[in-house]
């Protein structure tokens, strides 16, 4: 049973929450660059934050804090009370989005200067706060609400000293970029994780005082959160986007991250820093050990389609194949023949199953004789050149067609470094990021792109081609850069034997005619 006194405490502690986490952004931006983010968004956005507020109040809408109220009652044993279909719970929210409103005036005010602020809502005039400082505990069940009369609270213990989470991150990211050479994409994601996390356990938190059950806590937001957020809901709070997304019809609601990229991105991030606390003598133990998004088993229909025979004769018959008006204006058809990565890249793709950043890195010097015939060389030799996996180190045949239409020409009419120089690095470290959205412009201009459809199906097609030349296991394995337990795997970089990639050359895609995309260099 949820009382009048329960829905006084839980609106007055939410109010004390809310003025807080204000107040601590506001300290934050003067110590730290992410704080002094933090903080302007907090201010931009006050006044529609109070306007938003007042619409759910006005609506009955609690999701701004149903995580929050079942999470406080839950943990005080009272997980029968957290039901959301209740109208005593749903009381209970209303009475908190009270509690959030009122700070948010109050912070509003404060913007403007103005410190002498009454609280508007008669729940809050006789409560006196003070930012930052611990002024008692959620009460239990039928506890009076009300300072002046509420039972003493013991003293919290003092929290460890030490530097805060949000001290470390750049230290943190320093050393891996000196140390491990990690790429900026790498130091991108390492920060984007870390700054959702702060936003769970606070950013002026010592690292030393952060548990476990806030990383528990941490991935349980994951699990509810929308994918591309920052983008489809225009917010970068973690649980404000889950707000906006379950307040959303449910044919419209955003999908969420699933397991595998929790696990493997956000969550491998967290556990990498707390690593790498522990080992500079920051925390005795990472609170993040053990801690993993459940994955359901892989459904192998959501992963991507291939190219079907009939795609590929659409692909290859556009006019940036054929011929087309001019390099700009290259999807519409004219006599212009073009011999760049806009031509090759898809080519090469479909002839020898690369990643698209594997294909955008080639320099010359990695078109290298192996077996007697041209191989591409799939390295990770310098700051240039990266690999998915360890077994995506390997050699490649270059097919037969690909020298039908004249590759090792191109290859040799060029003097030194990137076989493709046009095609640019995106700010993330990687050729595939700007390169995959002109091609997914491409499909949808030739009408075969879907959901399921994008330049990974080249990939999938490339498989299926091994697959039906009856190239066993391991070799596909093998030139797709997968791992596999042969010793051949185990060691070094994947290098095909001599009859390996002979029947390389088996590979094809029958009833595809490609003679007619010939490229003849001058002077041949």
């Amino acid at each position: 049973m949820i009382t009048e006194d329960d829905c006084l405490s839980f609106a007055r502690w939410w109010h004390k929450v809310c003025v807080d986490e204000n107040w601590h952004a506001r300290q934050l931006a003067q110590v730290h660059p992410q704080g002094k983010e933090i903080n302007d968004g907090f201010v931009e956005t006050r006044a529609e934050v109070e306007r938003t507020i007042i619409r759910e109040l006005q609506s009955g809408d609690i999701g701004r804090v149903i995580f929050n109220a079942q999470l406080e009652l839950e943990e005080s044993g009272r997980a029968e009370d957290a039901d959301e279909n209740s109208p005593d719970f749903r009381r209970l929210c209303a009475y908190m989005l009270r509690g959030a409103l009122e700070a948010t005036r109050r912070a509003k005010a404060e913007d403007e200067g103005e410190f002498g602020y009454t609280a508007r809502d008669p729940l809050f005039r006789d409560q006196h706060i003070i930012p930052g400082v611990v002024t008692g505990n959620l009460p239990q069940q039928g506890a009076n609400p009300h300072p002046s009369t509420a039972p003493p609270v013991a003293s919290p213990q003092p929290a460890p000293a030490g530097p805060t989470i949000g001290d470390l991150v750049e230290p943190f990211i320093s050393e891996k970029t000196t140390r491990a050479k990690v790429s900026t994409k790498t130091q991108d994601d390492y920060r984007a994780s870390l700054r959702l996390f702060m936003q769970v356990v606070g950013a002026d938190r010592p690292v030393a005082a952060i548990t476990d059950e806030e990383v528990v806590k941490f991935k349980e937001l994951l699990l509810q959160c929308p994918t591309n957020f920052r983008k489809r809901l225009k917010t970068d709070n973690l649980e404000e986007a889950i707000r906006r997304n379950g307040a959303l019809p449910e044919n419209k609601r955003l999908d969420c991250l699933d397991g595998k990229t929790i696990n493997e991105k956000y969550l491998s991030n967290i556990k990498t820093f707390f690593t790498w606390a522990k080992a500079n003598k920051k925390v005795k133990e990472s609170p993040a050990i053990g801690v993993r998004a459940e994955q359901p088993a892989r459904d192998v229909s959501d992963e991507r389609d291939p190219f079907n025979l009939d795609d590929m004769r659409v692909i290859f018959g556009a006019p940036i194949f054929t011929g087309c008006r001019s390099a700009h204006f290259r999807h519409e058809p004219g006599d212009l023949r073009l011999n760049d990565h806009h031509f090759w890249t898809p080519l090469i793709a479909a002839f020898s199953g690369c990643r698209m950043n594997e294909i955008g890195q080639l320099t010359k010097a990695d078109i290298v004789q192996l077996n007697d015939m041209p191989h591409f060389l799939i390295t990770n030799a310098d700051d240039d050149h990266k690999v998915k996996t360890r077994a995506g180190k390997r050699y490649i045949p270059v097919h037969g067609e690909l020298i039908a239409l004249g590759f090792l020409d191109f290859v040799n009419s060029i003097k030194s470094g990137r076989l493709f120089p046009e095609w640019e690095m995106g700010q993330d470290g990687y050729y595939s990021s700007s390169f995959s959205k002109k091609f997914s412009r491409f499909l949808k201009s030739i009408g075969i792109k879907t959901d399921k459809k994008s330049f990974h199906s080249f990939r999938h097609s490339f498989k299926d081609a091994m697959r039906a030349a009856r190239l066993d296991g391991p070799t596909q394995d093998l030139f797709m850069g997968h791992e596999d337990s042969t010793v051949q795997r185990r060691y070094g970089i994947g290098t095909p034997i001599q009859e390996q990639s002979e029947d390389f050359l088996r590979i094809t895609y029958k009833g595809l005619d490609l003679r007619s995309l010939k490229r003849v260099m001058p002077g041949k």
